[in-house]
């Protein structure tokens, strides 16, 4: 008897562990395809003020709305990352009174 419920909980724990860290990874992709894709953009936009030897106004607002949006970004993939490991708990818990 005591097999099954310590066979019952490592299985449990590994389902859970296993979803976690599919969210991880996931999250890390999402953010390595996103971190260069802005990375280009600002970097496009410093060598374009570079060669013109000069930096106006709107450029440099060009580059600082593109960090921000990155930021933003990353943001809304963490926030992501908290609703799914809020709905994973509430599966688990589920699980648990059934």
């Amino acid at each position: 008897m005591r097999r099954h419920v310590v066979c019952g909980l490592a299985g449990i724990a590994g389902k859970f562990a296993s979803l976690r860290l599919l969210v991880k990874a996931k999250k890390h992709d999402e953010i390595r395809v996103l971190a260069p894709s802005k990375l280009n953009s600002v970097s496009g936009v410093i060598s374009h003020m570079l060669r013109d030897g000069h930096i106006s106004p709107k450029k440099f607002k060009l580059v600082l709305d593109e960090i921000k949006t990155y930021g933003q970004m990353k943001a809304n993939l963490y926030n992501l990352k908290m609703l799914a490991k809020l709905t994973q708990l509430k599966a688990a818990r589920r699980q648990k009174t059934s």
